[in-house]
């Protein structure tokens, strides 16, 4: 019995009691800092959108998948509390306050529903506007500022490629926020990250 509840909580990955919504730290490397996939696993979806974490063999996180239901809010909509949360421990957090930050996220489209682009913001004391990019194709990474949508966007299927975004300076920062931007109506439209890195300046 005491075996059989062991591989049952294995399934569960390396931290089977965390809820999402719980802080993460984030691993220091020497570029900056990373946040792993069993950090990516505790994110905590708003009403318009939907999460899925990915896991491999035996129950290890390896990637975030998220998506805007259908009807949800669009760029330029959302409030400062919108968005898929991932909540950051308080050294985390203070590594990132009150600098400019450039956060790189690994991404794939997911086949059949891929977003068009993803949103992000650091979450803080005072609201602060969304970066937005557009999905790149294969090997065309980009920097982005926060800005609005061209209507226009081809996403390729496969590939897995990187975003980079500009984020400027937040005071008191708690969190990282994502949004995933589609059309209006139909599917659950979204993406997968597999990792997230941040640079601050």
């Amino acid at each position: 019995i005491v075996g059989a509840i062991g591989v049952i909580l294995l399934s569960f990955g390396p931290t089977p009691f965390a809820r999402p919504g719980d802080p993460v730290r984030a691993q220091t490397t020497p570029e900056g800092l990373s946040l792993a996939p069993a950090a990516l696993a505790e994110a905590k979806p708003d009403a318009f959108h939907v999460v899925h974490v990915v896991r491999g063999t035996g129950g290890t996180a390896t990637a975030l998948r998220f998506a805007v239901k259908p009807g949800g809010t669009q760029a330029g909509d959302a409030g400062p509390t919108d968005g898929v949360q991932i909540a950051l421990a308080a050294e985390t957090a203070a590594a990132l306050s009150d600098k400019p930050v450039s956060a790189t996220l690994t991404i794939s489209p997911i086949e059949g529903a891929s977003a068009r682009a993803i949103a992000v913001r650091l979450v803080g004391a005072a609201p602060t506007p969304w970066a937005i990019a557009e999905i790149p194709l294969p090997q065309t990474p980009q920097t982005t500022t926060p800005t609005t949508l061209s209507p226009e966007s081809v996403i390729e299927e496969s590939s897995v490629r990187t975003i980079t975004f500009a984020l400027p300076p937040t005071a008191s920062v708690k969190a990282l926020s994502l949004r995933a931007l589609a059309d209006p109506g139909g599917l659950n439209f979204g993406v997968e990250v597999s990792a997230i890195s941040f640079r601050p300046s």
